[in-house]
């Protein structure tokens, strides 16, 4: 409905003799990209889904506790996700966040530990990177996870940035 509104007025501008300036004609160009259908497949949504997730932990940088809530709400504002922290007693019974931290705590082995991603329904996917850490006997324990629950749209619009 937006792109046809744009269209049309874009219509009338060329029609009436006038001339779209380079910015109107970007957004006009970007909403009609926003409004395209595009056909991802599951393996290019979850590469792109993990690589979204990296990139949002990247931009918090070193504090794996998100023990700086301005910065994580920066951040999840920028990037349209919800940002928080996996722990037994954050995680829902029943939802896939708490089947993601049931895995996490039944691994063998804590330094095997790696990112994950899951769909969440049909529009979202949930990004997980567990945080461990080193005991004074040198074993490795899992503290948490950082969960990113992303839309799906978002995503297929960064992975065509």
């Amino acid at each position: 409905m937006r792109n046809s509104f744009l269209l049309v007025i874009s219509i009338v501008f060329l029609s009436c003799g006038g001339s779209l300036s380079d910015a109107q004609r970007e957004a006009i160009k970007k909403s009609m990209r926003d409004g395209r259908i595009q056909r991802v497949s599951s393996a290019e949504l979850t590469t792109a889904g993990l690589e979204n997730g990296r990139a949002i932990l990247e931009w918090l940088g070193d504090d794996l506790y998100l023990n700086n809530p301005t910065r994580i709400d920066s951040v999840a504002k920028t990037r349209l996700v919800t940002i928080y922290m996996m722990k037994a007693e954050t995680v829902k019974p029943g939802t896939k966040a708490a089947e993601v931290w049931e895995a996490y705590l039944n691994a063998p082995d804590p330094s095997d530990l790696k990112e994950n991603i899951q769909k969440l329904g049909a529009d979202s996917l949930l990004y997980t990177r567990p945080v461990t850490f080193e005991r004074p006997d040198g074993s490795l324990v899992l503290s948490h996870a950082i969960a990113v629950v992303m839309a799906v749209k978002d995503v297929i619009v960064y992975m065509e940035e």
